[in-house]
């Protein structure tokens, strides 16, 4: 939504929030709406590499830190990292 219909990344992350809230279970609407965060990143393709990092990183390290705030944030930005270092490497 951030990339195709230009609505910028606080509306599209605001869409995909209360979609995913509403349309799946919780682990996964945490999942989804974390990896929305790293559309802000001017390219499609980073931005969705880092969004599936980010998706598969939420749901298997939800019982390590269940509970502690920031979780979402930490590993949107830890994925946006791995996802440029991949793409630098050339992977």
């Amino acid at each position: 939504m951030n990339h195709q219909l230009a609505y910028g990344a606080y509306i599209a992350d605001g869409l995909v929030g209360v979609a995913a809230g509403l349309l799946l279970s919780e682990d996964l609407a945490d999942a989804a709406y974390a990896a929305s965060w790293d559309s802000g990143d001017p390219t499609v393709g980073v931005s969705s590499l880092a969004g599936f990092i980010c998706g598969i990183k939420i749901v298997t390290t939800v019982p390590m830190f269940a509970g502690i705030g920031g979780r979402g944030e930490t590993l949107a930005c830890t994925s946006v990292l791995i996802a440029l270092g991949l793409i630098w490497l050339g992977i």
